[in-house]
Protein backbone atom coordinates (compact mmCIF):
# COMPACT_ATOMS: atom_id res chain seq x y z
CA UNK A 1 0.00 0.00 0.00
CA UNK A 2 1.13 3.36 -0.65
CA UNK A 3 -0.90 5.97 0.79
CA UNK A 4 1.23 8.69 -0.57
CA UNK A 5 -0.96 8.00 -3.70
CA UNK A 6 -4.11 9.00 -2.11
CA UNK A 7 -6.21 6.40 -3.87
CA UNK A 8 -8.36 4.00 -1.77
CA UNK A 9 -7.91 0.74 -3.70
CA UNK A 10 -11.61 -0.87 -2.36
CA UNK A 11 -13.95 2.28 -3.56
CA UNK A 12 -11.52 3.47 -6.54
CA UNK A 13 -11.71 6.84 -5.47
CA UNK A 14 -9.31 9.79 -3.56
CA UNK A 15 -9.10 9.80 -0.48
CA UNK A 16 -6.64 13.00 0.54
CA UNK A 17 -3.58 14.10 -1.40
CA UNK A 18 -0.71 15.23 0.39
CA UNK A 19 0.00 18.60 0.23
CA UNK A 20 2.85 20.26 1.96
CA UNK A 21 2.50 18.70 5.19
CA UNK A 22 -1.49 19.02 4.88
CA UNK A 23 -4.12 16.76 3.33
CA UNK A 24 -6.79 17.83 1.12
CA UNK A 25 -9.75 15.60 1.30
CA UNK A 26 -11.67 14.94 -1.57
CA UNK A 27 -14.93 12.63 -1.59
CA UNK A 28 -14.96 10.95 1.70
CA UNK A 29 -17.82 9.22 3.31
CA UNK A 30 -18.19 6.99 6.27
CA UNK A 31 -17.59 3.84 3.81
CA UNK A 32 -14.20 5.77 2.90
CA UNK A 33 -12.72 6.04 6.33
CA UNK A 34 -13.73 2.46 7.05
CA UNK A 35 -11.74 1.52 4.13
CA UNK A 36 -8.64 3.54 4.86
CA UNK A 37 -8.73 1.66 8.69
CA UNK A 38 -8.69 -1.37 6.52
CA UNK A 39 -6.06 -0.63 4.34
CA UNK A 40 -3.73 0.97 7.63
CA UNK A 41 -4.26 -2.21 9.56
CA UNK A 42 -3.16 -4.04 6.75
CA UNK A 43 -0.02 -1.91 5.94
CA UNK A 44 0.70 -2.80 9.91
CA UNK A 45 0.20 1.01 11.11
CA UNK A 46 -1.77 -0.09 14.43
CA UNK A 47 -0.56 -1.97 17.56
CA UNK A 48 -3.21 -4.97 17.17
CA UNK A 49 -6.14 -5.59 15.50
CA UNK A 50 -8.27 -4.86 18.75
CA UNK A 51 -7.63 -1.09 18.03
CA UNK A 52 -8.67 -0.97 14.35
CA UNK A 53 -11.57 -3.39 14.71
CA UNK A 54 -12.91 -0.84 17.60
CA UNK A 55 -12.73 1.82 15.10
CA UNK A 56 -13.79 0.09 11.98
CA UNK A 57 -16.90 -1.02 14.79
CA UNK A 58 -17.71 2.68 15.48
CA UNK A 59 -17.73 3.49 11.39
CA UNK A 60 -20.11 0.56 11.15
CA UNK A 61 -22.44 2.56 13.52
CA UNK A 62 -22.08 5.39 11.51
CA UNK A 63 -22.92 3.99 8.49
CA UNK A 64 -26.06 2.15 9.42
CA UNK A 65 -27.48 5.36 11.06
CA UNK A 66 -26.67 7.06 7.75
CA UNK A 67 -28.32 4.63 5.58
CA UNK A 68 -31.47 5.20 7.42
CA UNK A 69 -30.97 8.91 7.14
CA UNK A 70 -30.51 9.73 10.78
CA UNK A 71 -27.65 12.34 10.66
CA UNK A 72 -28.04 12.82 14.38
CA UNK A 73 -27.28 9.32 15.42
CA UNK A 74 -24.62 9.32 12.62
CA UNK A 75 -22.23 12.02 13.89
CA UNK A 76 -22.76 10.76 17.60
CA UNK A 77 -21.00 7.57 16.52
CA UNK A 78 -18.62 9.91 14.42
CA UNK A 79 -17.61 11.53 17.63
CA UNK A 80 -17.33 8.99 19.26
CA UNK A 81 -14.60 7.39 16.71
CA UNK A 82 -12.69 10.70 16.62
CA UNK A 83 -12.52 9.99 20.82
CA UNK A 84 -11.55 6.56 20.60
CA UNK A 85 -8.96 7.48 17.95
CA UNK A 86 -7.75 10.17 20.57
CA UNK A 87 -7.41 7.38 23.02
CA UNK A 88 -5.49 5.17 20.57
CA UNK A 89 -3.09 7.92 20.07
CA UNK A 90 -2.55 8.24 23.72
CA UNK A 91 -2.36 4.53 24.17
CA UNK A 92 0.10 4.26 20.95
CA UNK A 93 -1.79 1.77 19.27
CA UNK A 94 -1.69 4.34 16.44
CA UNK A 95 0.80 5.19 14.33
CA UNK A 96 1.72 8.43 14.17
CA UNK A 97 1.17 8.01 9.82
CA UNK A 98 -2.13 6.60 10.62
CA UNK A 99 -3.33 9.24 13.48
CA UNK A 100 -3.07 12.60 11.26
CA UNK A 101 -4.91 10.91 8.16
CA UNK A 102 -7.88 9.28 10.26
CA UNK A 103 -8.08 12.19 11.97
CA UNK A 104 -8.53 14.75 8.86
CA UNK A 105 -10.69 12.25 7.05
CA UNK A 106 -12.48 11.96 10.19
CA UNK A 107 -13.13 15.64 10.75
CA UNK A 108 -13.80 16.77 7.25
CA UNK A 109 -16.71 13.60 7.32
CA UNK A 110 -18.13 15.29 11.12
CA UNK A 111 -18.68 18.87 8.74
CA UNK A 112 -20.59 17.19 6.11
CA UNK A 113 -22.57 15.30 8.12
CA UNK A 114 -23.93 18.15 10.06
Amino acid sequence: MNLSHGWCRRHGCRLYQFVKGTYQLDNISSSHLKGLVDQLEQAGEFANHGAARSLTAHLDSVIRFEEKGNKKQAAHHLNGFMELLENHKQSGTVSGKAYPLLKANGEYLAKHLQ
